[in-house]
Formats: structure tokens, sequence, C-alpha cells
């Protein structure tokens, strides 16, 4: 296997995948979960209903998993499963801190006068408030989401327009992810 040659030309954009990678969206997401269990009063470990998010039956983020932990424990009603989709919305954005020197780093490269973006597949309106809370909003000049491109990573279709609004090619444009899979590889 022959190794790929080095770029040669600079770097004049950045995009970044944003949970996980800005800040700990898995801490956010548990923390969110205990406040869930602690509205309930379900006994049962701080992992158990992290669980429900980590299968492939809904999704990531989707109440549904909230429903099926609810049903389990023979505690649904549609009162408390709004309840707790409520608590679980505000305990994670309330969770959901930067990671230690991102401000710093982000701030510079905005300084620079290097446009940033970041390419996600939460929802738009989800993004933006995560990417508000963590101060970091202001950095970016584009928040490209499944909702707004029409496909969620690794198709290439919120890359691409994340490019587009920022202006740059994919030749000087670096990306900054988590996954191999959803992030690097379809860059």
């Amino acid at each position: 296997m022959v190794a790929p040659e080095p770029a040669t030309q600079a770097i004049s954009a950045v995009l970044f995948d944003m949970d996980n990678t800005l800040f700990d969206f898995t801490e956010a997401q548990l923390s969110a979960c205990r406040a869930v269990i602690g509205h309930t009063g379900i006994s049962c470990g701080d992992e158990d209903l992290f669980s429900y998010f980590r299968r492939p039956v809904h999704g990531f983020e989707h109440h549904g998993n909230i429903r099926d932990f609810l049903s389990d424990n023979c505690a649904f009603t549609e009162r408390l499963f709004a309840e707790c989709c409520a608590v679980y919305e505000a305990a994670k954005v309330a969770a959901i801190r930067p990671y230690p020197g991102m401000i710093p780093l982000l701030k510079s490269l905005h300084e620079y006068g290097i446009p940033l973006g970041v390419v996600t597949d939460a929802p738009a309106c989800n993004a933006a408030l995560r990417m508000e809370k963590a101060g970091l909003l202001r950095y970016f000049t584009a928040l490209v989401s499944p909702d707004r491109s029409g496909a969620a990573k690794p198709d290439p279709a919120s890359f691409l327009l994340a490019l587009e609004r920022i202006g740059t090619g994919a030749q000087e444009t670096a990306l900054v992810g988590d996954s191999i899979r959803r992030d690097i590889k379809p860059a």
C-alpha cells in the first residue's frame, strides 16, 4: 500500500463535528438520564436509562427511548412521559460544556479569519441551542444538519453544504471529528 502524498495546499477553513468533538455530549446525556431517573423515582443505576439510548431502535436522541424505559419499568403515563422528556432535554443542555481549551482554539482560528463550520446529525434547533450553551456558536459561519442538507452523515451532503456556506473547497478545508466512519471517511 502506498502512503498518500501529504497535502501541499494551505488549510483555509475548518469543519468540526459537534457532539463529542466540541463538547462531551455523552456525559450530557448521562446527566440527563440521571435527572429523568431522579424525577421518576425508579430505583435503578445511572446507566439503565442511557442503555436505551444506545440501542439501534429509535435513535441516539429519540424520546421513544424514554417511553420504552418507562413502559419496561411499569411507570408509563402520558403525563410522566411528557415530564421526563422535558426534564431530559433541560438537563442535557444544562450539562453541556466545551472541552478544555476549545474556546481559546476557536477564538484564535476565528481571529485569524479562518472560516469555521459545524457538520452534525443533531437537528438544527438542538444543535444551535447546544452550541449557544457551550459558548461556541459565535465562532462559526455555518451550522449544517440533516434537516438543512437533506441527509445524515456519512452521506456527503452535509459536508458539501457546509463547504458552500463557508465559501471554501474540500482541498483547502480540514475536518475535526470523533468518528472515522461518520466524519473522517466521508470528509
